[in-house]
């Protein structure tokens, strides 16, 4: 996994079908935080993790950024580029989420086929 912490990223966030994701900027790319996308669909962490690292495209892509927190505390993130998103969302195993996300999990991954 690749770190970008030379530099501190700028925070933003975007609507990523219907949804607001914390997103990160580094050199003109956007990477979305996964951690907090796992923990509102209600999925396990550690699972997802293990499930990008064995995975060559996500496992090449992923990146670990440090940004300072509301408490000013620095935190590392764990982050996809933003046009990897869906191809992750593809891979959740939607019987394993809780509704109504799992028919936003649907929808995204049915919408994009």
């Amino acid at each position: 996994m690749n770190s970008l912490a030379q530099t501190t990223p700028a925070v933003a966030t975007v609507t990523f079908h219907g949804h607001d994701l914390i997103t990160l900027q580094h050199e003109g790319e956007t990477f979305a935080a996964l951690r907090p996308i796992v923990e509102a669909i209600s999925i396990d962490w550690k699972s997802q993790y293990n499930r990008i690292q064995r995975d060559d495209v996500l496992k090449s892509t992923v990146v670990i950024m440090t940004t300072v927190a509301a408490d000013g505390k620095n935190r590392e993130l764990v982050c996809l580029p933003l046009k990897y998103l869906n191809g992750w969302l593809f891979g959740i195993d939607t019987a394993r989420i809780k509704r109504p996300i799992s028919e936003w999990v649907i929808h995204t991954d049915e919408s994009l086929r």
